[in-house]
């Protein structure tokens, strides 16, 4: 099989491993207020949370709940416009991180030949779940990152902190325990 990258990006896909994943959630951190979606392996043992914009939230968060709106949203479009190209998409993949930021592909497969398009990975995202093909990351990615619950006690042990630091030790030193 022949890769064609159509982006400097696109991911090498026979010499590197790769882990599917769904989206297991999507949740606003607190600290950011910013959207995260979290993409968790088939077999439930790595995690990748990944800061995306509201707006790709919103159409990953419709496209799971099967919400239909009266006309068609940015990642409606790019989906329709793939399956009347005719050339399916294969599956997406979330390749590198560079300086904090994820990089992904959307990959197309013509006859024996492998098209890689460049992507965000909030937009691969929201087109692999409207299209329902896979989404594939770079394992060490997962690797590399918390789980899940690791991220809400860090969250949990930030608000603690600054709890904490309001306090008045004058004023807990009055009550005698």
């Amino acid at each position: 099989m022949t890769t064609h990258p159509l982006r400097e990006s696109a991911p090498v896909v026979e010499k590197t491993s790769w882990t599917e994943v769904t989206v297991k959630t999507l949740i606003l951190d607190p600290r950011s207020e910013s959207p995260v979606v979290f993409l968790e392996s088939l077999d439930e043992t790595l995690v990748l949370p990944i800061w995306i914009g509201i707006f790709e939230a919103t159409a990953i968060v419709l496209a799971l709940e099967k919400h239909t709106l009266p006309r068609p949203m940015t990642h409606d479009l790019l989906a329709s416009v793939i399956r009347a190209l005719g050339t399916p998409l294969k599956c997406v993949r979330i390749h590198s991180m560079r300086d904090g930021t994820f990089f992904g592909a959307l990959e197309f497969q013509r006859d024996r030949n492998l098209f890689h398009v460049d992507s965000r990975p909030s937009d691969a995202i929201a087109a692999a779940v409207r299209l329902k093909v896979p989404i594939f990351v770079r394992t060490d990615l997962c690797e590399s990152s918390e789980t899940i619950e690791e991220f809400f006690r860090d969250i949990r042990d930030e608000q603690y902190r600054q709890l904490l630091e309001k306090v008045d030790p004058k004023a807990v030193s009055k009550y005698v325990m």
